[in-house]
């Protein structure tokens, strides 16, 4: 179909395509805003980034070889687990002012669910969301650091800044009340710190103006192909079953056109043995004179004269 019969067919069906135009109009727009109140869905939120070091006594940074540095990586990753579950987010939770039903803590190592872990925490979305992310970092190799990748989610940036610093005072107070418990020194205890400054930004979250652009053309697109192709596809479905009634009505008329096939002819009926009784009637009137032995043909037919018929019942 050339270009200039799909505008015909368009402008024919002018009252489709500008209903098709006012829904395409409607999902764009619910896609950016909230309907009806025509609220943004998009969102500032407050981000934090900081970098957490677990580290021995004695300072792995300026000590060469400390010792308890071969385990440290596993603690490490132990500690980023423990962070956002348990205890010690509700800690974090109850420093930086919050219920603990109100902040989610995500480990970013968990990738799938299996038998062994746990199954991956969806993060929540919206303004008011609160979330804290841990994850281990990793040297070239792979191998575990020492060193925890904090990442901080809330409403404002000073509420993330706040709920960082939160996290890291909890953690602290973790560590000390075990060692306390299990009455371990602090010669031989793991030491937490911050490494380097926080970061804290402000990111826009929710959809782009470009994605309700997108979303307009795709559904203007689809109802003005559906203006277009089902006309065509009704006269091709109707074109189709008036072709196969054709089919079945020729059909039909050849098998009653068909000859019949001819009778096979009847056999000819056998002739009708004589009666017993009859027969026996002829035997008993017949007389050697008007007959041959037992053949029935009169002596005078055969040309035989009385004399040798004589003859011959003497030789009997």
């Amino acid at each position: 179909m050339s270009t200039v019969s799909i505008l015909r067919r368009l402008w024919r069906h002018r009252i489709l395509v500008a209903v098709a135009l006012v829904l395409a109009v409607l999902a764009g727009t619910a896609v950016v805003y909230q309907l009806p109140g025509f609220q943004s869905r998009k969102y500032d939120v407050g981000i934090v980034t900081a970098h957490i070091l677990v580290d021995t006594p004695n300072s792995q940074i300026v000590q060469v070889s400390p010792r308890g540095t071969a385990t440290l990586g596993e603690q490490t990753l132990l500690l980023a687990s423990l962070m956002v579950d348990g205890t010690i987010k509700s800690a974090i939770a109850q420093k930086a002012g919050l219920l603990p039903s109100r902040l989610t803590g995500i480990n970013a190592a968990v990738t799938e669910p299996g038998a062994s872990g746990p199954a991956p925490i969806v993060p929540p979305s919206g303004r008011n969301a609160n979330v804290i992310t841990t994850q281990v970092m990793t040297d070239s190799a792979g191998n575990n650091l020492p060193i925890i990748a904090l990442q901080a989610q809330a409403p404002t940036s000073a509420a993330a800044e706040k709920l960082a610093n939160a996290t890291l005072s909890a953690l602290r107070d973790y560590l000390s009340s075990r060692a306390q418990a299990e009455q371990v020194s602090d010669t031989n205890r793991l030491q937490v710190g911050e490494l380097g400054l926080n970061q804290a930004t402000t990111q826009a979250m929710g959809p782009s103006n470009g994605l309700g652009v997108i979303v307009f053309l795709l559904v203007f697109l689809l109802g003005c192909g559906l203006i277009v192709g089902l006309p065509s596809l009704r006269r091709a479905w109707r074109a189709a079953g008036q072709r196969e009634r054709e089919a079945a009505e020729e059909l039909r008329d050849e098998k009653a056109a068909a000859p019949a096939s001819p009778a096979a002819p009847a056999a000819p009926a056998a002739p009708a043995a004589p009666a017993a009784d009859a027969v026996s009637s002829r035997a008993g009137d017949a007389t050697p004179n008007d007959t041959f032995f037992d053949f029935g043909v009169p002596f005078d037919e055969l040309g035989v004269s009385e004399d040798a018929t004589a003859s011959s019942q003497r030789l009997q």
